[in-house]
């Protein structure tokens, strides 16, 4: 298994196979926090609001769009190679437009390029429009300002800059009703967005957040940012975690461990031959879902001096 705080390592000096074992749990959910989040300002496209308390996402009353993004950090809490069962990611809605607003659809869309959250605030003669960017900040114009990193078209396009289909959607209308789920229960692109992040940490550059009708104005809605404790967004994640493998030893020529496989829950064994955050893995054998709780043996050829190992819920 991938090192991970609280990770044991066994050595058996016959053969000096090495042995890795990963943090014991079952079925856990864990609550996220951003990393980061800012918005994409188009009246004011070169400005920057991600110090701000709040973001905004939808169109203002002149019809100027606002595109909300969101990253989470997921290797800090949840064990690489973990199953993830379920995502529900939460929002508060802590402004609404005076004038005649309009409920709308929001979207999450899986971002494809990184982004700089930025540490800007919005002055009193323009609120919710931040203030002038500086070097690698997001803006409508930008991912990083002052660096050659636009965006492919001005607020991120779709194909380029974010996935074009949705990962989840929710209606959203007033303060009131908040907070409002997206869930991948109803959309399970949702936790398909997660497992990617978990497995593939460097594609992990967050959700775009934005109104599915743009064009129809005063849907602009604030909602409460990572700066903000007692409003900020939360991404609820269900996960199994790896096993704990066990009782490693070296019977004839076979290399041997065991470990405990939950009701239902199916698994993969995978071995490499040398360990690093970037290296190969390959399928040694795959594990039905038993019907109890079963102690698994796993039995490998003896074939190099060094084999690391590690098994993936399924």
């Amino acid at each position: 298994m991938v090192k991970t705080s609280g990770q044991r390592v066994s050595r058996i000096t016959a053969g000096f196979f090495y042995f890795i074992c990963a943090i014991p749990a079952l079925a856990a959910e864990i609550d996220l926090f951003p990393m980061a989040d800012t918005c994409l300002v188009e009246y004011s496209p070169t400005n920057n609001m991600g110090g701000e308390i709040y973001f905004n996402a939808g169109s203002n009353l002149h019809g100027n769009r606002n595109r909300g993004l969101l990253r989470f950090n997921l290797s800090a809490d949840v064990p690489p190679g973990s199953k993830i069962q379920k995502a529900i990611f939460s929002i508060r809605v802590v402004l609404i437009p005076a004038d005649e607003p309009a409920a709308s659809i929001f979207d999450l869309h899986r971002l494809l390029q990184p982004w700089g959250e930025g540490a800007k605030l919005s002055n009193t003669t323009g609120p919710g429009r931040g203030s002038p960017a500086t070097n690698n900040e997001a803006t409508w114009l930008d991912r990083f300002a002052f660096a050659n990193s636009p965006w492919f078209l001005p607020g991120a396009a779709p194909t380029n800059d974010f996935v074009s289909f949705k990962s989840a959607e929710q209606f959203i209308s007033d303060t009131g009703s908040s907070p409002y789920y997206f869930s991948s229960v109803s959309s399970p692109q949702l936790a398909a967005d997660v497992q990617l992040w978990l497995d593939n940490p460097g594609t992990n550059f967050g959700w775009l957040l934005k109104s599915r009708d743009e064009t129809t104005i005063s849907t602009a809605r604030r909602f409460g940012s990572r700066e903000d404790p007692n409003q900020t967004p939360i991404l609820s994640v269900t996960f199994v975690a790896p096993p704990v493998l066990e009782q490693p030893q070296i019977c004839g020529n076979q290399f041997q461990f065991r470990f405990l496989a939950d009701t239902g829950q199916s698994y993969v064994v995978e071995f490499c031959n040398s360990f690093s955050p970037t290296n190969s893995w390959t399928t040694l054998t795959n594990i039905s879902p038993p019907n109890a709780s079963t102690n698994i043996l796993v039995s490998d050829a003896i074939s190099s001096s060094n084999r690391f190992y590690r098994v993936i819920p399924q």
